[in-house]
């Protein structure tokens, strides 16, 4: 029986260096698009805004408890925050984008940090929902 001998790439498994580029066109790909919402914001809004998202919200919903905390990271300028919020649930957004996060407060009404998930430390989310919500 012949053993399997993984390939090397400079010294690296092939494994290793292509989940290293792919990571690297994923960053890249995640500033670009940072980089749009930036920069067309207003734009982006307009055209999702108005987008009736019960067919993909419903689902999740009618599998969360009656006012449970929701966090929508990439919360954009709120639409899925506000339809969670108006049936109830405890919603805080997620926004990198600060033109959207802007929006998302104005449309909503509610909590909407403007900051990179990537680099972001949510332990203050967790501990905040597990204070006021786990243990009331």
């Amino acid at each position: 029986m012949k053993s399997f001998v993984k390939p090397r790439f400079l010294g690296r498994s092939l494994t290793n260096y292509l989940w290293s580029s792919a990571l690297i066109c994923v960053h890249l790909r995640l500033k670009k698009m940072s980089d749009y919402y930036q920069k067309n914001y207003n734009a982006y809004h307009e055209k999702t805004f108005s987008i009736d998202p019960t067919s993909f919200l419903a689902p999740l919903a009618q599998r969360l408890p009656a006012e449970a905390f929701v966090l929508d990271v990439g919360c954009g300028s709120g639409r899925d925050l506000l339809w969670m919020k108006k049936r109830g649930f405890d919603v805080i957004g997620f926004e990198r984008s600060p033109g959207l996060a802007e929006l998302a407060r104005d449309n909503v009404g509610c909590e909407v940090i403007q900051g990179d998930f990537e680099t972001y430390d949510f332990s203050s989310i967790v501990s905040r929902v597990f204070h006021e919500l786990i243990l009331p």
